[in-house]
C-alpha cells in the first residue's frame, strides 16, 4: 500500500517506521523546516537545552522498545532526583509523592508513582534524529510539505489526493492511505471539504505554554537544587506555573561549575501566548525569591507553544473513538497523535503504532457501527 503520514512528529515518524517495517511505501508530509513537532533539543556550549519533552515515562514500554528499534535502547537514562518542590505561602516545601501532578492537574497512577522520566544522554531530539536516519532510504521524507487540500475519491486504487505535498506548483500526491498525525484542528480544515462534517474530529480544548531555560554560574544559586523542580500552588505571578532544575534532574545538561532551569509559564484562558512573549531577565526576577538568585542568567533559551497541551473533559475518548469509526467507514485513512491517545510520548508512540496497525491491516472493518 502506498500511505501518506501527514505530520512528522514523533506520532507520525513512529507510524512510517511501522508501515515501512510493514513492507509499505510511505511518504512523510511535515509543514514545517524539520521533524520532530514538539520534541527538539539544542546544544549551546555544553548546555543541552530541551524545546518540548524532557523525557517520557518510565513505564512506558512502547518508547523504550521504540527507542530500541531505533538503536538507542541501550542509551536510557533515568532522572537523578526525585524529590518535588512546591511554591506555597512564600517558601518551598517537599510534596509527597504525586502530590505535584495533582497541583498541575496531570492523572498519574498509583503504579508510576515514584518512577519518574527516562531520556536520552543527548536529549529527547536524538530519539528524533534516530527516527529519521531509520527512515532515510526507506520513506520519501519531504520537510516544507504543507498538505493544503485532501481530496477523496471513491472507486480509485489511490482514493487520496494530497494537495501541496510537493511544495507550490507541484503535482498532488495520490495515495491509497492516509495516516493524520496532526492536531484536530488541522484535521479538521483538511476533512471538511473531503468528508463534510459528519468526519470532523472531536474539539478537544488545548492549553499553551511558554518554556524557558536559563543557564547560571553555579554559585549565582543560593538553593541546594537538590529535587526535580517546583510547582506553584496557587496563582503563580506572571503565569508562573513551576520550574525544572533541569541540570540537577539529568546529569551532563550543563557544563561544570554551571547549571541550567528551566521556567514554564501558562497563560490566563483568556490571553493569547503573546502576553507572554517573556523577556529572560523578567522571569529571572520571578525566580530571585524562589531560588535565591545572586546575578542574572548568562543565556537564556524561550520555547512557545500555542494550543499544544490537551486538556480533556470527561467524554473526550468516547468522542475520539467514535471519529475513528466514522473515518474507517470512509476507507483507508487514520488519524494519530498524543492528543488523542493519552498525551506525552509515551501517547504519541502508542498512537502511532496504533494508527499503523489499522491502516495496514488485512482486512479493514469498515461497516463499525
Amino acid at each position: 500500500m502506498d500511505v501518506a503520514v501527514v505530520g512528522g512528529g514523533i506520532a507520525g515518524l513512529t507510524a512510517a517506521l511501522e508501515l515501512v517495517h510493514r513492507g509499505h511505501s510511505v511518504t512523510v508530509l511535515e509543514a514545517r523546516a524539520r521533524f520532530g513537532g514538539q520534541i527538539g533539543t539544542g546544544h549551546h556550549h555544553g548546555f543541552i537545552v530541551e524545546r518540548g519533552a524532557e523525557g517520557f515515562a518510565a513505564r512506558s514500554t512502547a518508547v523504550a522498545e521504540l527507542c530500541r528499534r531505533v538503536g538507542l535502547g541501550a542509551g536510557l537514562m533515568a532522572q537523578a532526583r526525585h524529590r518535588a518542590l512546591a511554591w506555597r505561602d512564600g517558601a518551598l516545601v517537599e510534596l509527597k509523592e504525586g502530590e505535584a501532578a495533582a497541583l498541575l492537574g496531570i492523572p498519574v497512577e498509583a503504579a508510576d508513582l515514584g518512577r519518574g522520566l527516562l531520556t536520552l544522554p543527548g536529549g529527547m531530539g536524538d530519539l528524533i534524529a534516530a527516527l529519521v536516519q531509520s527512515l532515510e532510504g526507506r520513506a520519501d521524507l519531504r520537510t516544507g510539505a504543507r498538505v493544503r487540500a485532501l481530496l477523496h475519491q471513491p472507486g480509485e486504487e489511490r482514493a487520496w489526493r494530497l494537495d501541496g505535498a510537493g511544495g507550490s506548483g507541484a503535482t498532488p500526491l495520490a495515495v491509497e492511505g492516509v495516516i493524520l498525525a496532526i492536531p484536530p484542528r488541522a484535521a479538521r480544515t483538511l476533512l471538511t471539504p473531503a468528508l463534510g462534517s459528519r468526519s470532523l474530529p472531536p474539539k478537544i480544548r488545548f492549553g499553551s505554554t511558554v518554556a524557558i531555560s536559563l543557564a547560571y554560574p553555579r554559585d549565582a544559586v543560593t538553593h541546594s537544587l537538590d529535587a526535580t523542580g517546583f510547582v506553584v500552588d496557587g496563582p503563580g505571578q506572571d503565569g508562573l506555573r513551576g520550574g525544572t532544575f533541569s541540570s540537577s534532574k539529568f546529569p551532563g545538561r550543563a557544563p561544570a561549575g554551571w547549571c541550567l532551569l528551566r521556567v514554564f509559564l501558562t497563560p490566563e484562558p483568556e490571553l493569547p501566548v503573546g502576553a507572554l512573549t517573556p523577556g529572560v531577565r523578567a522571569r529571572h526576577r520571578l525566580l530571585t525569591p524562589i531560588l535565591g538568585l545572586t546575578q542574572r542568567p548568562r543565556a537564556g533559551w524561550v520555547s512557545r507553544w500555542r494550543a499544544a497541551l490537551p486538556r480533556h473533559a470527561p467524554d473526550d475518548a468516547a468522542s475520539v473513538a467514535r471519529w475513528r469509526r466514522r473515518l474507517r467507514r470512509v476507507g483507508a485513512i487514520e488519524c494519530a497523535g498524543a492528543a488523542l491517545d493519552g498525551g506525552g510520548i509515551d501517547g504519541a508512540v502508542r498512537s502511532g503504532l496504533t494508527a499503523a496497525g489499522r491502516l495496514a491491516a488485512p482486512a479493514r472493518q469498515t461497516g463499525e457501527p
